[in-house]
């Protein structure tokens, strides 16, 4: 990925890095005959992209107009910036920290499923974690004991009406319904 530039013009103009910690950096900016100020900028970063056949490599991004205020601030003084600086990546760190968090919460609260099949009819199914559990509970047995002995409700009419017939016949229908 290419690193921001630590000089550049852009809109007339000049940028020169002063500091740098992670993605937050301090860059003076100024237009010849005038006096400079100091940016505050959080670096976003993109994956590349192609406009016109033209390939873009991944890059990072200094802040446009839109996010100023989100990810760009100006102050007159570089010791105002640096008084800001530690502030703001506390702050961004902490709301890292938050979506990391919301991210494992939504990973936990993702349902997991097993795939059982029926012995008999040969078909197969993705059974939810909290089904198989509850199923388990009642029958006062195990998860792994309800998968290995699945059976299908056409799996059942069969064992039941006499059309098939299985070694663990008598298990299959304590799992899964009555003779």
């Amino acid at each position: 990925m290419k690193k921001l530039d630590a000089k550049f013009k852009q809109k007339g103009f000049d940028h020169e890095l002063v500091e740098r910690k992670g993605d937050m950096a301090i860059y003076k900016r100024w237009k010849a005959g005038q006096d400079a100020h100091y940016e505050l900028v959080y670096i976003t970063s993109h994956n590349g992209y192609e406009i016109a056949g033209n390939v873009i490599p991944p890059s990072e991004v200094y802040p446009n107009d839109n996010s100023w205020g989100i990810h760009g601030w100006t102050y007159k003084s570089l010791d105002e910036a640096r008084a800001k600086l530690d502030g703001k990546l506390k702050q961004i760190l902490a709301e890292e920290s938050t979506r990391e968090k919301a991210k494992k919460e939504r990973n936990n609260n993702r349902e997991q499923y097993f795939e059982v099949t029926c012995p008999i009819t040969k078909a197969s199914r993705k059974a939810p974690l909290t089904y198989l559990k509850k199923k388990a509970d009642k029958l006062k047995t195990d998860v792994n004991t309800i998968v290995k002995y699945y059976l299908s409700r056409e799996g059942l009419k069969k064992l039941n009406h006499g059309e098939a017939n299985h070694p663990d016949k008598k298990l299959l229908i304590k799992y899964n319904g009555k003779a």
